[in-house]
């Protein structure tokens, strides 16, 4: 294989040969092949040469095939301890030449040994980065994504598992740290953790803040990452603010104002900008007479505001935000 052709068949090959039995594939492209990727290729293609002239060959008599032998990759040497087919003793043979042992507390290392690894990079695309997963394999929907991965019961088991408590610990994260958050369900876990408080007359500690936590979640059946930063405590069965109907939460309709809506420390800087500029611009169309666009900035300003109650506070002593909100009480 040429040098250039080899490079659809370098990032083709894990994707779709891979993963090809399972019934269906991904759609086919063409990926931007790195620099250092290509002269990788390169490289292997003179190391493929360099062995061939010397004749250090494994002995398979495919390797004489006219279609194998000019491949990018041969087959050389012997491993008289491991199947050579195995990916498994591939792997071997990698932790080696690494000068890593290949078995580790007097185990063989094989690719069974690393399903909770993969369940945990399954858990952590699926719960943060659901996209990542269906453009790497092209599909158009998580749920394609997930039947090839998910195939093996344990996998998914696992996976599942490990994607609870990763909520259950950003709900634990918020509940220490609730004073710092953002939107309106912010005041209803207050008053639980109150709640708690007086009946237990003590502050909460780590076993009692992950009962609340799993309470709140349902034991990691909820609070999904709608966006960075935002997370829709909807329970399942019940109604959104925005999307009246059950099911999960639709990051399109999350709205500011909505009941379940919790947003983490880092986006208050951004909030308060936003608010500046949206009173920059409100004060803009105001002064041109832009009823309709004056209209518009207002709700911007409506709509931050709700987001930070110390925000709101900081913001409620400036004269055009007084204006905005005498405005916005007036009957129509």
């Amino acid at each position: 294989m040429a040098f250039m052709e080899c490079q659809q068949a370098f990032f083709r090959a894990p994707i779709l040969g891979a993963f090809g039995w399972f019934g269906f594939r991904g759609k086919d492209r063409d990926w931007p092949l790195p620099d250092i990727a290509l002269e990788t290729i390169k490289q292997q293609e003179e190391l493929r040469e360099v062995f061939k002239e010397i004749g250090v060959w494994s002995g398979d008599p495919k390797d004489d095939e006219p279609n194998l032998s000019n491949s990018l990759w041969i087959s050389y040497g012997t491993l008289s301890e491991l199947d050579s087919t195995s990916v498994s003793a591939g792997l071997r043979v990698l932790v080696q030449s690494l000068g890593l042992s290949a078995n580790p507390d007097d185990q063989y290392l094989s690719t069974h040994r690393f399903r909770k690894t993969i369940a945990r990079l399954v858990a952590l695309a699926v719960t943060g980065a659901p996209k990542v997963l269906m453009d790497l394999f092209g599909h158009k929907t998580i749920e394609m994504t997930l039947y090839y991965i998910l195939t093996d019961p344990d996998i998914a088991a696992e996976a599942k598992q490990i994607s609870e408590e990763m909520v259950i610990m950003r709900a634990i994260t918020a509940i220490e740290n609730i004073d710092d958050y953002g939107g309106r369900v912010t005041k209803t876990i207050k008053h639980m953790v109150d709640q708690r408080r007086f009946r237990f007359g003590k502050d909460l500690g780590a076993e009692d803040i992950r009962e609340l936590a799993e309470i709140l979640t349902m034991n990691g059946q909820s609070w999904e990452m709608v966006r960075p930063g935002v997370i829709c405590t909807k329970l399942p069965g019940s109604y959104g603010e925005y999307a009246k109907k059950v099911g999960h939460p639709e990051p399109s309709h999350c709205g500011s104002g909505c009941d379940h809506r919790l947003e983490e420390d880092f986006l208050r800087q951004d909030v308060d900008g936003a608010i500046a500029d949206s009173i920059k611009y409100y004060q803009a169309e105001r002064d041109a007479g832009n009823g309709l666009m004056q209209d518009f900035w207002s709700g911007q300003v409506l709509s931050h505001l709700k987001r930070f109650d110390d925000l709101r506070e900081k913001w409620s002593a400036n004269s055009s935000i007084q204006e905005i909100l005498r405005h916005e009480e007036k009957p129509e």
